[in-house]
């Protein structure tokens, strides 16, 4: 659902400086969640389970230079409140359930190998210092450790476990619920290790046959687009802006500068594109 954003209130902070990139990403990630639980309530009178599915890890926090940074947080929370209100009304009236998950591809996370440094240490060693690196396993990741363990079964998918991070905290204050765990799933084959990481939500996590149709279902997935989820290809074929339609909007903008008597000009780059794609030719003498 494209919006066009152009106000200085909507695209500068209290400071009047322009915002960032991840400013911008931020605001996406939260449309995208409130469009995701606005869907999934339209969809809970489905007499078969529904699973929701988000690119990207499903912790969501902002850094200083996010104009509004708590007002973005709680309207992800509260999307991800709508989330669990269908799923209780279709376990309620249909016996069936709603699932939300974030894929995550590739992933570099360490979280694993962290805990495999805490319990390599005595209770007396326990303290902030050496808790700021791996120690011997600095460097290593989640997907090598795992390697060993889930590359001779493709579908395959590691324990269920809760990231302990001030960012989860925030979520089990909201409720408890709401709180993120995840598995680590091989999407690949056999000649093809590829490990993925799935979040998903408590309510999800803690119901076992739930669990056992996410790693189906996105297992089967990733076959159809080698180790990355056909639904989340396709939405992202729709999403993109392109080449097409961003000149017609650069189009629209001239046409509105041009009625307010504003000078258009393009730049000289722009100008040497039109000549390079032989819109102006020049003939040699």
């Amino acid at each position: 659902e494209p919006r066009l954003h152009y106000s200085d209130d909507e695209i500068r902070d209290k400071r009047g400086m322009v915002i960032s990139n991840d400013a911008v990403n931020k605001r996406r990630s939260v449309m995208e969640l409130e469009v995701l639980g606005r869907e999934t309530w339209h969809r809970r009178d489905c007499e078969c389970p529904v699973l929701a599915i988000s690119d990207g890890p499903l912790l969501f926090w902002v850094g200083k230079d996010v104009p509004d940074g708590d007002k973005l947080e709680n309207a992800y929370l509260g999307a991800m409140v709508h989330l669990h209100d269908a799923h209780a009304d279709m376990v309620r009236r249909r016996n069936q359930s709603a699932s939300l998950i974030g894929y995550i591809d590739r992933p570099t996370s360490a979280f694993m190998i962290s805990l495999t440094h805490l319990m390599s240490l005595f209770e007396e060693d326990v303290r902030h210092a050496a808790l700021q690196t791996n120690g011997d396993w600095e460097g290593l990741t989640d997907r090598q450790l795992l390697f060993r363990l889930l590359r001779h079964e493709p579908g395959a998918r590691s324990a269920i476990m809760v990231q302990q991070s001030p960012q989860n905290k925030r979520y089990v204050d909201r409720g408890e619920n709401l709180e993120i765990a995840f598995f680590y799933l091989n999407v690949g084959t056999l000649n093809d290790y590829q490990l993925a990481r799935v979040e998903m939500p408590v309510w999800v996590a803690r119901d076992a046959a739930a669990v056992d149709r996410i790693q189906a279902l996105v297992y089967d997935q990733c076959q159809m687009m080698w180790r990355y989820p056909y639904a989340l290809t396709r939405a992202d074929e729709l999403a993109v802006i392109r080449g097409h339609e961003k000149s017609q909007l650069e189009e629209l903008i001239e046409i509105e500068l041009r009625r307010n008597e504003q000078a258009v000009e393009h730049s000289a780059k722009e100008n040497s594109k039109t000549v390079r794609h032989g819109r102006t030719s020049y003939k040699r003498k």
